[in-house]
């Protein structure tokens, strides 16, 4: 096979896999490690600070440098171990939705996983997790969770809200712990399709030349 076939057929396969993609816009890491590698000026909420027992919401937090508000339909109850408190509701099955994001907030990261009526983690239950930005909402449902469960979120919007819930099969509280809040990602985004036209086009002209200067020797 000639070098000019080869370089077409090198450049095509390279175009073809990303026709018609553009950037994406949300990106879902289960790896803490992972997500905190695409955020910048990362911030920690604990919610230690918080008091035991039902809280009234909303409740207005902060992760480092970062704002944000949290509610739910009835109250907030705080449950965990001692020195370690996770945020949870007060009624079974209700949401809790995360919102009013300071300025620059493009990344949502915590812990997720569910907890029985007096608060004690309940083991492989599902909960799903929602972020709502400009282009819509993407949904994710983490099954089998567990206190280590991770789920960091990151988008090229702002973020609308995030919203947490359990999959209800029986008495069970949705829960969290450490939401990190992140700036802009830095993570790699998936070139826009005019860059990787400019990009195949150029394969196919290095073939071409190619082809032309061997033939200049002959």
């Amino acid at each position: 096979m000639t070098t000019k076939k080869l370089c077409i057929l090198f450049a095509l396969a390279l175009c073809l896999p990303f026709a018609g993609t553009s950037q994406a816009a949300t990106i879902f890491y289960n790896s803490q490690a992972t997500y905190l590698a695409a955020i910048a000026s990362p911030g920690t909420d604990t919610f230690d600070d918080l008091p035991g027992g039902p809280l009234t919401g909303p409740l207005n937090r902060n992760a480092g440098i970062h704002t944000y508000t949290a509610s739910t339909v009835g109250d907030f109850f705080l449950v965990g171990i001692p020195g370690d408190s996770w945020l949870s509701t007060d009624v079974v099955g209700d949401t809790m939705t995360f919102n009013n994001f300071s300025a620059g907030v493009r990344g949502f990261g915590a812990f997720f996983f569910a907890t029985d009526v007096d608060g004690v983690f309940l083991p492989g239950k599902s909960i799903t997790v929602s972020a709502t930005d400009g282009s819509g909402t993407n949904s994710t449902t983490l099954t089998n969770t567990t206190t280590s469960t991770f789920l960091g979120i990151v988008s090229d919007q702002a973020f609308t809200s995030i919203t947490v819930k359990s999959v209800q099969d029986g008495l069970v509280w949705p829960t969290m712990n450490d939401v990190i809040l992140g700036a802009v990602s830095t993570a790699p985004q998936v070139p826009e399709p005019g860059t990787w036209a400019t990009v195949c086009l150029g394969l196919a002209g290095l073939g071409f030349a190619a082809r032309r200067r061997r033939g200049s020797r002959s």
